[in-house]
């Protein structure tokens, strides 16, 4: 298998209220067949709760074929 995990926190010139977390795996069915699966969140805004955020999900799912 494959974990993966990320964060983005960029500086002040990029913006200091944006935030990106990912996270991701990958299961091998067989030798030259995985199933791929991710999730990241990522916010926009004010990061204190309920002060006009942004907020974005998204989930991935795919199968990668080796040949």
């Amino acid at each position: 298998g494959f974990l993966r995990w990320d964060a983005v926190l960029p500086d002040d010139a990029m913006g200091p209220d944006l935030a990106r977390v990912t996270a991701g795996g990958r299961y091998y069915l067989v030798s030259n067949l995985a199933l791929h699966l991710e999730y990241s969140h990522s916010q926009q805004g004010k990061l204190a709760p309920f002060a006009g955020t942004r907020r974005e999900d998204f989930a991935t799912a795919r199968l990668d074929l080796a040949f």
